[in-house]
This record gives structure tokens, sequence and C-alpha cells, in this order.
């Protein structure tokens, strides 16, 4: 979003909901899957917003990274939540 003299706006809230609803959605797809032993596989998230950088990296083998302390925080959040979980920050919040 645009950095309007050292102000950002607030992200649209429809941003955000998606990126809920995508979250228990994930959440609920995968908890349909099953191990080769017979056990239930889970995830949990961790929801963020703000500025963040990405790039393409490597040579042979390429891929896509993301950096930022916005994603740190959402890994710690990830981190933190229980199994089947979907943990957010406040600013994702408000």
């Amino acid at each position: 979003l645009p950095d309007i003299e050292g102000e950002r706006e607030p992200y649209p809230e429809e941003y955000t909901i998606q990126m809920a609803l995508l979250a228990f959605r994930i959440k609920e797809i995968v908890s349909t899957f099953y191990t080769h032993a017979g056990k239930r596989i889970s995830v949990q998230a961790g929801l963020n917003c703000g500025p963040a950088a990405g790039a393409v990296v490597g040579e042979s083998r390429r891929f896509y990274c993301i950096y930022g302390d916005i994603l740190n925080t959402a890994s710690r959040f990830c981190s933190s939540a229980g199994r089947g979980k979907v943990v957010c920050s406040e600013m994702f919040y408000q």
C-alpha cells in the first residue's frame, strides 16, 4: 500500500478477511488427510500484515523468498499456535 508522507494506509478489510478464510479453509482441507501411520494431519497458522520484500533466489534451483520482520512475527505466532489453530497479530485483527 502507498506510503504517503510517512503514514501507511490500512489494508482493506477484505484482504484480511480473505487471508483468514484461506487459513481456515486450508486447515479444514488438510484435516481430511492422514499419514501412512493413520494419524490425521493438522496445520497451524500465524497471520500478520505489514511491509515485506521478496526476490527470486538461486541459480540452479530458483525459488521465491520473502523477507521482513512482519514475516518473522507471523512465524512466531505460527510456532506458538496449538495444533489446528490460527493465530493473528493485533495489527491484523484491527
